[in-house]
């Protein structure tokens, strides 16, 4: 767990869940692996204490978008298939992922789960995300507002501005201006 703190506020920023968070997994870990960058990728589910490959039947953007949410994202740009990232090593956990689009996380979709024998290397679903969804929380004081931002790989960040350096023009009279 990593927990960053502000001197200035009472914020703590924290990795680990809390009641107002999104959880950020739910039953079986995903990830993304063979893109840029954290967003982007060739899905693969962990299952059985092996992480395995997405076939890509079905395999869509409204699948996309929930694996996007799920992992704090952002919105789907793109879903993939025919192994664009590459090929997957081992075993192929999932097939026929019939997501709808609106569902918080992947296992909620329609999907089978077991390891398919029948899905070639070539056949390994992939997803591009825009990047951009961050669980966000705010404090502040007088002097000073706090930011936390977090998103789902557990990456924290916590910024301090300074209220001092800015004047908000509506409170000030014609004579101040």
């Amino acid at each position: 767990e990593q927990t960053h703190e502000s001197p200035q506020s009472n914020l703590t920023c924290s990795t680990s869940p809390s009641p107002h968070q999104r959880q950020c997994s739910k039953h079986v870990p995903l990830r993304l692996s063979g893109g840029e960058g954290r967003c982007s990728g060739r899905l693969e589910v962990y299952h059985n204490a092996v992480w395995g490959s997405v076939c890509d039947d079905l395999w869509d953007i409204s699948d996309a978008q929930v694996v996007c949410r799920q992992l704090g994202c952002g919105a789907a740009l793109r879903a993939d298939g025919n192994s664009v990232f590459g090929a997957g090593e081992g075993v192929v956990w999932l097939n026929r992922v019939e997501c709808r689009g609106n569902e918080i996380h992947l296992w909620d979709c329609p999907l089978s789960l077991k390891n398919h024998t029948d899905c070639s290397k070539k056949y390994h679903a992939g997803l591009t995300c825009a990047d951009s969804e961050l669980n966000i929380s705010l404090s502040s004081t007088n002097s000073s507002v706090s930011l936390c931002a977090c998103d789902c790989t557990g990456s924290c960040a916590l910024t301090v501005l300074s209220a001092t350096a800015y004047t908000d023009s509506a409170e000030q009279s014609d004579e101040e201006r």
